[in-house]
């Protein structure tokens, strides 16, 4: 008996260094989060391992359609030089600066290509990476023009410098603003797949939201008790379409608000006005 309480009171003790120990690392400061200093070994080895393994388990579920149509892969170029090539460059074509600085880096999509099938680079693309500057493109693509450009990076260690020069420039001949379209009416919100929405349309960076987690925003008002008020923005009565219609378009109501419009589509809106309206 005597021996059990000595291993109790040791693991006891144990428990609360640790802690103290993890509130004295945490409290003062000793971590430096600065991105010129970069990840130890240890640390990078910790975050490269937990997002492959992640990664890799979630895709399993992920089922793969045919990626060789040439619609597919024109699409897929075209999205890729529009949304992926400033951070990830492409074959003889450098990232944009601001990204050459990411801790960590954005790795070349033709290295990604060669490493991991198409349905992980699918669920990547689409979910995005905690702690990476990669987002998820779920709320900004479609399902189908993710796979088309999972379909285009799955090219990419086959591609000749000379043939992505020549396609680059084609589709740079021919880009428009093809993917917007006319605001459509409010489809029926789902409170939470809204909650998601706020926080990808970076809704918490101004406002503090119950329920999104992120470090505390104040230069809009808190969004606690939205159900609650009569009106919103001091202008529009508190109904859901009118909520959907300040969240699509404040600077149309009101060009005087410091609120941007977003360009969140119909369906996101109305699901970010179930959730709003949700808070008691």
């Amino acid at each position: 008996m005597h021996r059990w309480r000595t291993v109790v009171l040791t693991l006891g003790v144990s428990a609360i260094l640790a802690l103290l120990g993890g509130l004295l690392f945490i409290y003062a400061g000793i971590y430096n989060v600065a991105a010129l200093d970069q990840h130890g070994r240890i640390m990078n080895w910790l975050l490269h391992s937990v997002a492959l393994n992640s990664i890799e388990r979630r895709a399993q579920a992920v089922a793969i359609p045919p990626l060789n149509d040439p619609g597919r892969l024109k699409r897929g170029l075209s999205l890729y030089r529009q949304d992926c090539v400033q951070c990830h460059g492409g074959p003889g074509e450098a990232p944009a600066s601001f990204a050459m600085g990411f801790m960590p880096g954005a790795p070349p999509l033709i290295q990604v290509a060669k490493e991991w099938p198409a349905n992980e680079i699918y669920w990547a693309v689409r979910n995005g990476i905690k702690m990476t500057a990669m987002p998820p493109w779920h709320y900004r693509m479609t399902d189908d023009e993710v796979w088309d450009v999972v379909a285009f990076v799955e090219t990419l260690p086959t591609l000749s410098l000379a043939d992505y020069k020549t396609q680059a420039a084609a589709a740079s001949a021919s880009a428009s603003d093809g993917k917007e379209t006319a605001p459509g009416p409010a489809m029926t919100g789902d409170i939470d797949r809204g909650k998601v929405a706020l926080g990808q349309y970076a809704c918490a960076a101004c406002h503090t939201i119950p329920g999104i987690v992120a470090p505390p925003g104040h230069v809009g008002p808190t969004l606690a008790g939205m159900s609650q008020r009569s009106v919103i923005a001091g202008l529009l009565a508190n109904t859901p379409e009118d909520m959907v219609a300040w969240i699509r378009h404040p600077q149309t109501i009101s060009p005087g608000t410091a609120m941007p419009d977003m360009g969140v589509s119909a369906q996101d809106a109305g699901d970010m006005a179930a959730y709003l309206t949700s808070l008691k």
